[in-house]
């Protein structure tokens, strides 16, 4: 079930909704979305309370045990820790209404964010952030297909195994109706049979 319009928390200029190929919002398991800035130059997480997802039941990977989310290979060659990534991501969520306005640009509020990191640029900032969503976005994807993969064999076996229950079902109501014809029918033969015996004892004999 893909999640339709309007969402006013998200109704600005400069954010779009992130969701997969069937329309459904990309949540996460505090009941928050992804969303993209236009300007395609971060991801972010927004708070959709009054949101009600498709995919509530899955299970969704915790980005303090990610381990993915740290290991090497980031283009800017940086070294990122579990405490680091956790101290971005707090740092950016603390930071979010700084993103959203227009007095101040994002070049600016990464490099607030770096002073107070301490050991990253804010161009390494930034692309961690995006390299962090862009590892959450394609496991929640992958999660999310495996889920309606499970949910579609459920369905299947499901059709498979009804038709059976009801034939069961059907063969047991003939049943029960066919014993309950042959009681009619026994009770019937047995009343008649007792009013000829009746309508006999009543003959006069002159």
């Amino acid at each position: 079930m893909s999640m339709q319009g309007p969402y006013p928390q998200f109704s600005t200029h400069s954010h779009n909704l992130v969701v997969d190929s069937d329309g459904s919002l990309i949540m996460n398991e505090e009941g928050k979305c992804v969303v993209s800035r236009i300007s395609g130059e971060l991801l972010t997480f927004a708070n959709t309370a009054n949101a009600i997802s498709s995919n509530d039941n899955v299970n969704h990977a915790d980005l303090e045990n990610e381990t993915d989310l740290y290991r090497e290979g980031d283009t800017d060659r940086s070294c990122w820790n579990r405490n680091n990534i956790l101290q971005l991501i707090n740092l950016y969520k603390e930071h979010s209404n700084l993103f959203k306005t227009t007095t101040i640009c994002n070049e600016k509020v990464w490099g607030m964010i770096a002073k107070e990191m301490g050991v990253y640029t804010s161009e390494q900032c930034k692309n961690k952030f995006k390299k962090i969503f862009q590892i959450v976005t394609k496991k929640l994807l992958q999660m999310i297909e495996k889920t309606r993969a499970k949910k579609r064999k459920e369905n299947q076996d499901k059709e498979n195994i009804e038709p059976k229950l009801k034939l069961t079902v059907v063969g047991q109501l003939k049943k029960i109706g066919e014993e309950i014809k042959e009681r009619e029918k026994k009770q019937r033969e047995t009343t008649q049979g007792t009013s000829r015996t009746k309508r006999t004892g009543n003959i006069c004999i002159k």
